[in-house]
């Protein structure tokens, strides 16, 4: 229903929609393909397909209802919100070993805390450094803040985390 009234208004709407609906089919992953259900990186590279939809989809219908051509910093924003999206997604599945129950799927199994937490960080760099493009020129200047403060605080951040963890035990371990 939703896809012929969409269609009856804009194919271009329509036709991202039909793309959702396909990518919902691949649930199909998740019980059948066993490179899929060990990875969370190809976990979340199929995920994200998703979002981008969603993006893609209120991006073309806003410039359908405003009456405006379609602006191409729209696909910036959508990167953007893919960027935040992926920096929380691998953020939230990072952990430092010995600091989870077992049986969890991370992030940082797969390559490591630090690699896992460099990953988070670029995603976070690479939406922050999209604002200066969505937004006056001048933020250029706040976004060099950020980023340099960001460094410097996940580096005495780094520092705390390794004196801490070496001195403490897991509490989930029996």
């Amino acid at each position: 229903m939703l896809l012929g009234t969409n269609l009856a208004v804009s194919w271009v709407r329509a036709a991202i929609l039909l793309g959702i609906r396909v990518h919902a089919l691949l649930w199909w992953l998740e019980k059948h393909w066993v490179a899929y259900q060990r990875s969370m990186f190809l976990m979340i590279g199929v995920a994200i397909q998703l979002h981008v939809g969603h993006g893609l989809y209120v991006w073309v219908a806003h410039a359908e209802r405003t009456g405006t051509p379609l602006n191409p910093q729209g696909l910036l924003a959508i990167l953007a919100m893919v960027f935040l999206y992926l920096h929380w997604e691998v953020m939230r599945k990072t952990a430092w070993p010995g600091t989870t129950k077992r049986g969890e799927k991370l992030y940082s199994d797969e390559v490591g805390s630090t690699a896992s937490a460099v990953i988070a960080f670029a995603m976070m760099a690479g939406a922050v450094g999209l604002y200066p493009w969505l937004t006056t020129g001048w933020l250029f200047l706040a976004f060099l803040f950020v980023m340099l403060a960001a460094v410097f605080t996940w580096g005495v951040a780094e520092l705390g985390w390794t004196w801490s963890f070496t001195s403490l035990s897991n509490p989930y371990e029996e």
